[in-house]
This record gives structure tokens, sequence and C-alpha cells, in this order.
């Protein structure tokens, strides 16, 4: 009795069976189809070690003396910089080709990258030309080209065609066709010749970067691609161009360093062989072969407010030129913000911080609102506010660096005027051997200060360091056959 009532219960799910074996099969025959036809997608990573200035890397204490905006490493800024176009741009001039190339099939299309048996050369001379789609077909040593327009055009493989002022030169890929001899050249395509900012736009849509932890300065870059080489390559460009960006702008400090100084060696060693020889032809006119010394402890104050001195006056031109470069950048500000973090004080740096907060908000409300909403305008006038607060911090630093440098000069000025009472050969000789030794500790100081910038240009190294290169991908990321097959399992009983 009790296995007649199992069997009878049993009975609906053993007379389905067939059914949803066949239906399971036909899914995973479905599955199996749709994943061959899906373009897959590649991912390669690459990793940056960024300096830690706490641990001194070597080398770096050349920049600490003489670089007025050295300041620590802000592992948030410096992916800023990474995605900015300062360096996407640089990449994008890397790039083996300036156009994005397909072999058209029945039902998609590949992307051909490196692999592609056809070059195309052009010199653009019409910008409607760029971002739009060609088609082009090959037969044999002859191609049939439509333009974006519908216009068509035929021509040899190896000669140039003109179309709307452009020049266009298709050509065979004879140096991959000698490795690959097997490659079908007869085919159709279809290709994109992109414009900078579209091949910026496209590498930042696909780019990935983030810091592995917020307690180690190591960041992580991916990218992903339909071809496995593009993700290794563009990958290993971004992170070659940021490092190359870094040390172009360590030597350029330096570079520019170095030419200051050389400006300014060049009038104190004037300036001290004139002192020298006023000192001598003073000494034979007057017969003098040995006078009392001044105060040591007034030469010693004097001398170091004349160093003050011209430490203060590189610091007003380093805060001129940031002034200078802001007020350039003014409808780019944030974009110069791994800049400006060198103007190192505590409420500049929060204001920053602020404006980015402020940034993050705008952006989560354009997912909600329209630009003219009040919410975003809001959002707008903060932070042309605080924008506006910061250049008038700059231009208040300078003021009171100038008001710093003209106290600086009075209290220079009233300590020479102590050496009125001295007997007028005394004080005169003493001015000369006081002008002689300022004039000479300042020619060593500037020595020894270029000798370090020389060293410093002359090491063209960078810091950061990139510790894990990207490697070309041999599994793409999505889709995932295995993962999509097992979904399909579990949802197919139901």
């Amino acid at each position: 009795m009790f296995s007649k009532e199992i069997m009878t219960t049993l009975r609906p799910f053993f007379r389905g069976l067939p059914l949803t074996l066949v239906l399971v099969m036909v899914g995973m025959w479905m599955a199996g189809k749709y994943v061959s036809y899906v373009t897959p997608v590649y991912e390669s990573t690459a990793r940056i070690k960024l300096a830690d200035n706490e641990q001194g890397p070597t080398g770096s204490r050349l920049y600490d003396d003489m670089d007025f905006f050295a300041t620590e490493n802000k592992i948030s800024a410096e992916i800023e910089l990474i995605k900015s176009n300062t360096i996407l741009e640089k990449v994008v001039k890397h790039l083996p080709e300036e156009y994005i190339i397909y072999r058209v099939g029945n039902l998609h299309s590949t992307e051909l990258y490196d692999q592609s048996p056809v070059k195309i050369y052009s010199v653009i001379n019409d910008s409607s030309l760029l971002d739009r789609p060609f088609q082009l077909s090959v037969h044999g040593e002859t191609y049939t080209l439509i333009t974006p327009d519908e216009k068509t055009f035929k021509g040899k493989l190896g000669r140039s065609v003109t179309i709307q002022n452009s020049e266009f030169l298709i050509a065979r890929n004879e140096v991959l066709l000698s490795k690959r001899p097997d490659l079908l050249v007869n085919d159709n395509y279809r290709y994109v010749l992109k414009s900078k900012a579209k091949l910026v736009a496209e590498i930042l849509s696909n780019l990935d970067v983030m810091a592995m932890d917020k307690d180690v300065p190591v960041i992580r870059i991916s990218y992903k691609s339909p071809v496995p080489q593009k993700a290794h390559d563009i990958v290993n460009l971004v992170a070659g161009c940021y490092i190359r960006d870094y040390e172009d702008t360590k030597f350029l400090t330096a570079d520019t360093t170095v030419t200051f100084l050389d400006k300014q060696l060049k009038q104190y060693a004037e300036e001290l062989r004139g002192s020298e020889t006023n000192i001598e032809d003073y000494r034979n006119s007057e017969n003098i072969i040995n006078i009392r010394q001044e105060t040591e402890t007034d030469l010693r104050k004097i001398s170091d407010m004349k160093k003050q001195l011209s430490n203060m006056r590189m610091n007003l031109a380093a805060i001129d030129t940031l002034n200078n470069y802001i007020r350039q950048g003014d409808q780019r500000f944030m974009e110069l913000a791994p800049n400006f973090e060198a103007f190192n004080d505590l409420l500049s740096t929060e204001m920053v911080k602020k404006i980015r907060s402020y940034q993050a908000e705008k952006k989560e409300l354009l997912t909600l609102y329209t630009g003219d909403h009040e919410k975003i305008r809001v959002i707008d006038e903060n932070i042309h506010d605080l924008v506006s607060y910061i250049k008038e911090s700059i231009r208040n630093t300078k003021i009171n660096t100038e008001t710093k440098l003209s106290n600086l000069e009075t209290e220079i000025y009233d300590a020479e005027s102590a050496f009125n009472g001295l007997p007028s050969r005394e004080r005169t000789l003493t001015g000369l051997e006081r002008e002689n030794q300022m004039n000479e500790s300042i020619f060593r100081f500037l020595h020894e200060k270029k000798t370090e910038a020389e060293i410093a240009r002359a090491a063209k190294m960078s810091f950061h360091r990139i510790i894990d290169f990207g490697q070309v991908p041999k599994t793409p990321t999505s889709p995932n056959p295995g993962l999509f097959k097992a979904c399909l399992l579990y949802t197919s009983p139901s």
C-alpha cells in the first residue's frame, strides 16, 4: 500500500522527466551557442608602488631641500592623476594605431587590433570623418570603401585615395602576413578613425584604477578589452606614461632650479669679485694691515638675515609661479590639484578635500537630476566659493610674504646702521668685509644647491616603481561559460 502511494506521488515526476531532460539539453546547447557568439572581455592588471617620503627613498632629500612644493604622496591624488587627460593623452600618442578595425562576420564583428591583415594610413583634414564607421571590402588587390556618408570609393591596395580633402592609403600588412601567411585578407572590414578625445574617453571607460589598501601605497591599474594583447598593451602604457610623467616633472623641476641658480651664481660671483677688489683697494689706499673685528654676533645675524632674504625671494618667485599657473588653468582648476597640493597648509588641503566631496556628491545627484536642478546649482556655487577662497588664500600668502620681505630688508638696514658709530675707517672697512662675507656665504650656499640640483637632473629616475607589469590574459573575465551553465541548471527545475 505504501509503495503504491509513493509510486503514485512520483509518477508525474517520472512522466515529465524526459521533457525536463530535453529542455535542459536544449538550454545547455543554447547557452553554449550564446557563449560562443558573445564577445569575450579580457582584463590585464599592473601594480605601482608609490614612493614613501617618510621612508626616505634614495635621492628624495635632494628635492626636499630645494623644492618649495615637495609634499607627501597622497594615493587618491595619484589615482586622479593616472586617470587625468594629462596621462591618457600621452598614452594615446603611444598607441600603435589611431583607428579600430573589425572583421565583419555574419553574426558579430571581431576587433583585430594588431592582427589586422590590412593597414590604414590617413591624413585627416575633415573632422566629420572622425568617430564614424567606414565599411571596407578587400578582394584581391583591390578594395571597395564606403564612407560614413554612404559614398563608395574603389581603389588598389597600396595606392592612396582622396576623400573629402583627406588622404587614405590602404595596404596589406606585409609584416604580419610574413609571420602568418594563412591569415585571410579578402574579407569585409569596418574601421573607425578615432579622435584624440574619443580615444581618451574609450580608454578611461575601460580603465580601473584603485588603491590596494588605504594604508599601503600601492595602486592597482586594470584595463578590459575584447583583445588580450590590447588589454596588456594599454595597461602597461598607462603605467609607463605615469612613471615617465613623474620623471619628466622631477627633471623639469631640477632643470629649472639649475637655470635659476646659474643666473644667481653669475650675479654673486661678480659681486664677490667686486667686494674683494674694494677691500684690497681700500687697504692699500689707507695703509691698513689689521683692524678690530666688529661683534661676531652682529655679523652672523646680518649674514643669516641675508640668507633668509635670498630664500624668501626664491619662495616669493615660487608663489608667483603657482599663482600664474592656477590663473592660466582657471577653467581646469581641479585638474591642477596634484600640482596645487604643494601649497601645503592644512586649511588648503581641507578645502581641496571638500571640493572632492562636493564633486562626488554632484556626480551622484546627476544620476537623479539634470544639470540645472537647484541641488546641482547649490553644489556648483559651493565649489565656486571654495575655489575662490583658495585663490584668495594664495594671493594673501603672496602679500604676507612680500610684507615679511619688506620687514626683513628693514631689519637688515637697521642692523647695518648699528655700525654708524664706529670711526670712519673702521666702519668703512667693516662694511666692505661684511659685504664680502655675505657675498661669499651666499655664493657658497647657491653653489651647494646647484650641485644638488645637477645631481638630481642627471639622475633621471622615478621613486615610484612598477612592481607588476600587465600580462597578456589567457582566459576572459566574461562571459563565464561554467557559471552561465550552472545558473541555467539551477533555474531549470523551477
